[in-house]
């Protein structure tokens, strides 16, 4: 890139309100639940109180093992196994003595339980993915986008979990673009549903057939449940969804809503969404405001 370039690339991402060339789906995300806590999170710089959890500790953990197991086909469930442990170790003040005390009474915050989880759900991955995607072989694991977005002066920012070339039945080549999502006992009916749910699939598959100049009839997408109270053996669902033109093109026009949202300075409260958020009723967010 010439001198000229970088510095029309610098005086874009200036001129956007974040400061930052791209945008993500977890931007998109935060502003489809609040507008107003995407300005306080991605504008002001604002950045509410992170408290670690299990959950997402074993998330981190059992997400990196399933990283190296579509790359290599190597099952290494001492990768998750070391993560989580050392998150354990990093955190085990506030897992038992922090905001919730009740876990150390509870044995919630014992490690032993989690990494048995994580071992079982590492465990069922093979199987998994050779039932659900005979013959699949690894196109990409972790595989970043960073594409230009039509007409807007930002690029789309994402990392695809586990892209999949997998035959069908004819022969031919079919890719599969997979999330893991860790979760209790699986997903309602209304969440797999759900349109601001599917939105990262939807764009995943956007931007990455772009990237490749892949036809986007030949993507399939589906997030894969890692169920962390599920029984070994079946811990790991499928759901599949579907992408067609009409659902990209409604995918597309949200990223646009956005940018002319952000354009225009526009950011209302959700209501709706105080319940769960660091910010309400903070100085930063009153709720009679």
């Amino acid at each position: 890139m010439n001198d000229a370039s970088n510095e029309n690339t610098q005086k874009i991402v200036e001129a956007w309100p974040t400061g930052k060339g791209h945008i993500s789906f977890s931007e998109l995300s935060n502003w489809l639940e609040c507008s107003y806590r995407y300005k306080l999170l991605y504008i002001d710089k604002l950045q509410g109180e992170y408290v670690p959890t299990p959950h997402v500790i074993l998330g981190t953990g059992v997400h990196a093992a399933n990283e190296e197991y579509v790359r290599t086909r190597q099952l290494k469930p001492d990768i998750a196994v070391d993560i989580i442990t050392k998150g354990w170790n990093e955190n085990l003040d506030l897992f038992t003595k922090g905001p919730f005390p009740s876990w150390a009474s509870s044995g919630f915050g014992d490690l032993d339980p989690w990494l048995d989880r994580a071992r079982k759900l590492v465990a069922d991955v093979p199987a998994f993915l050779d039932t659900m995607f005979p013959g699949w072989v690894c196109h990409a694991a972790e595989e970043q986008l960073y594409e230009s977005i039509a007409n807007q002066p930002v690029n789309f920012k994402g990392f695809i979990d586990a892209v999949l070339k997998v035959p069908d039945k004819r022969g031919k080549d079919r890719y599969w673009i997979i999330d893991w999502k860790t979760c209790g006992w699986g997903w309602a009916r209304d969440k797999q549903q759900d349109p601001n749910v599917q939105l990262q699939l939807v764009l995943y598959k956007a931007f990455w057939a772009q990237k490749h100049g892949v036809d986007p009839k030949d993507v399939r997408c589906a997030f894969a449940l890692l169920k962390r109270d599920g029984k070994a053996g079946s811990s790991i669902s499928l759901v599949p969804v579907s992408v067609g033109p009409t659902t990209l093109s409604r995918g597309l026009k949200v990223i646009d809503n956005h940018t002319r949202s952000v354009r225009r300075g526009m950011f209302l409260k959700n209501r709706e969404s105080c319940r769960f958020c660091e910010f309400d009723n903070t100085e930063h967010c009153k709720r009679d405001v």
